[in-house]
């Protein structure tokens, strides 16, 4: 979390202590560019091993963002946000006050055969992945 629970407590008390009210509001977004589609559950459940081509990956979730392992095996990737806004009211003034937000990727992974055809998905929260990768595994190593 960007703001985490005891930087939020010490704004609450200090604000209520001094006459003022916060009001605390956690607003989860993705980024949604044109380039980096999020990838839900109902775009997953179109995505069929043994039955999906690559092809049919392309019209389901769109442009892949890299390729690996000579092609075998494609990654899509997106970013969430987490971020506490809270509005600020007193005697004199309110208004909104924002702390930075904390950003988390998120990465689908897909491999396929040697007909094109979907072996494997996985969906990976967080971290890296190898850029070497010679397969799926490889590819979600730490």
């Amino acid at each position: 979390m960007g703001c985490n629970w005891q930087v939020w407590a010490i704004c609450v008390l200090a604000g209520t202590a001094n006459g003022c009210i916060l009001i605390p509001t956690r607003i989860t977004s993705t980024q949604d560019d044109g380039t980096h589609r999020t990838i839900s559950g109902e775009l997953l459940d179109q995505l069929h091993p043994g039955r999906t081509s690559k092809q049919e990956t392309t019209r389901i979730v769109g442009r892949r963002d890299v390729e690996l392992a000579g092609g075998k095996v494609w990654v899509y990737s997106w970013e969430t946000r987490q971020e506490w806004r809270f509005v600020l009211l007193t005697s004199e003034w309110g208004g909104p006050i924002k702390f930075d937000p904390e950003c988390q990727i998120h990465y689908l992974l897909m491999e396929f055969d040697d007909a094109d055809v979907l072996l494997q998905k996985r969906i990976r929260h967080g971290g890296y992945l190898n850029g070497l990768a010679k397969g799926m595994e490889d590819a979600m190593r730490e």
